[in-house]
């Protein structure tokens, strides 16, 4: 759908595709720009900060077509500085040798606990939550609740001390959801759902 408006009203589609080695279920990944006609219309915006757990490394890369490049030059120079070195080798030898066994098992280790956060989840009365296709946040349908999500978070880190992030942040289609991370220890999500459901039945 995409893909048919960008060539159809002649846009450019920017994409943000970090979450590229996270999908869950065997599901392949689709780069926007090897689709048919896509790759002079389209910026890819990539780093390793999800992927390949370098998060404060701060390093990625844009994939931009020729076209667009030297408005893209200017926008950079005045923005941005040079990552520094170690973390430009580190980013290379991540990219260039095939996924570490480490990097394998650390990614099926995030499935397991996107499967297990949700699963836990769906447990606790006013919250419903689908397993995540990608990527390590859950996405909390907290529409039963009847509150905003706004308030509910509030509520959650007044009284529950859990931090979530309210689906109105992500514009107004988002509102009725809450969004929180699968990722952190077992212990600390145990811990966090725990807190979770205490406040859901305190509601």
């Amino acid at each position: 759908i995409i893909r048919q408006a960008a060539l159809k009203h002649d846009l450019y589609v920017i994409t943000d595709e970090i979450y590229e080695r996270v999908t869950w279920a065997g599901r392949p990944h689709i780069c926007m720009a090897t689709l048919p006609n896509m790759k002079e219309r389209t910026l890819t915006v990539m780093g390793l900060s999800k992927s390949f757990a370098m998060g404060g490394w701060r390093i990625g890369f844009a994939y931009i077509p020729a076209s667009v490049m030297p408005a893209i030059l200017k926008l950079q120079q005045h923005l941005l500085t040079c990552t520094c070195s170690f973390v430009q080798e580190g980013a290379t030898i991540a990219f260039l040798d095939p996924p570490h066994k480490e990097i394998q098992q650390l990614w099926q280790e995030w499935e397991k606990r996107c499967e297990y956060m949700t699963s836990k989840l769906n447990a606790i009365p006013g919250i419903s939550c689908k397993i995540p296709e990608g990527g390590f946040y859950a996405w909390m349908d907290i529409s039963e609740t009847g509150q905003t999500s706004d308030r509910l978070a509030d509520g959650l880190l007044a009284e529950g001390h859990v931090a979530v992030v309210p689906g109105s942040a992500f514009g107004a289609t988002g509102e009725g959801y809450l969004r929180i991370t699968c990722v952190k220890s077992r212990n600390e999500l145990d811990e966090g759902l725990r807190r979770i459901e205490q406040y859901m039945r305190s509601l």
